[in-house]
Formats: C-alpha cells, structure tokens, sequence
C-alpha cells in the first residue's frame, strides 16, 4: 500500500493497548478510536485538497492497472 502512495494507519498500537479487549471476534468499543478519529479530522482540516488535483493519482492508477510506479 504504501509503494503504491496509500496512506495507511496502522491500529494496532491502540487496540493493542485497550484494557478491556474485544467486543467479539473482531471488534472494540468506539472510544478505542476516538483520538485517531480527532487526530484524522485535523489532519484532513489542515490537508484538504481537492478531489482532482491529488498528486499521487497517477501512481495510484499505475498501482490499479499494474503498470509500474515510477
């Protein structure tokens, strides 16, 4: 994902550091995600561009289509 120019978060340290585990197989409460969700909307907020002038849409076309990242 991230040769391709995604952006990814990774979660783990903050499930991980949950006290009280999953909700099911697979799942935590909401508050888990509270702070990656305020961290997200101020990034967003100082980082908004529009939807068709991202640079990074070329290399991801090239990842989609499996041409090669230059």
């Amino acid at each position: 994902m991230c040769q391709a120019g995604f952006e990814v978060i990774d979660v783990h340290p903050l499930t991980a550091a949950n006290p009280e585990g999953l909700l099911d197989a697979v799942h935590y409460k909401d508050i888990v995600f509270e702070s990656l969700e305020a961290m997200l909307a101020k990034y967003k907020t100082v980082n908004n561009t529009a939807l068709n002038t991202d640079p990074r849409e070329t290399r991801i076309k090239q990842c989609i289509s499996g041409g090669e990242l230059v």
